[in-house]
């Protein structure tokens, strides 16, 4: 089970790592060219918003296979327990977040074929 814990504390640092990624990548996107030199939001225009592409989905994929690895010590230990104290809502969350993995794990390879310039080889 200290396994699990590990996993679990790795995977949710690297959620935090994409997110702060993605957060980056949105703002460098929505700022407007005219921001004041040395500004806060200038520095974000700085990097371009394509080079954060490759590491989004670098970083979505480690966290999609880390949760997979710790989904299965849920599925075996946690899941039976709340679906015997009937905590349906939690479970139904859980199933939400499998269809939302699945959906961004389409997306990542559009996303670094966009982002890192290069065009889907056909």
């Amino acid at each position: 089970m200290m396994t699990a814990t590990i996993l679990m504390i790795i995977h949710g640092l690297v959620a935090v790592a994409l997110l702060g990624a993605i957060t980056h990548q949105t703002l460098a996107t929505w700022t407007p060219t005219s921001s004041p030199p040395g500004s806060f939001f200038a520095r974000f225009r700085a990097v371009p918003s394509a080079s954060f592409a490759n590491a989004i989905v670098v970083l979505y994929l480690v966290a999609a296979v880390l949760g997979a690895i710790v989904y299965l010590y849920f599925r075996v230990d946690v899941r039976p327990q709340l679906e015997r104290d009937a905590h349906f809502p939690a479970l139904g969350l859980f199933d939400l977040k499998e269809h939302f993995v699945s959906i961004g794990l389409g997306c990542c390879r559009p996303t670094g074929c966009v982002g890192g310039g290069r065009s889907p080889k056909t």
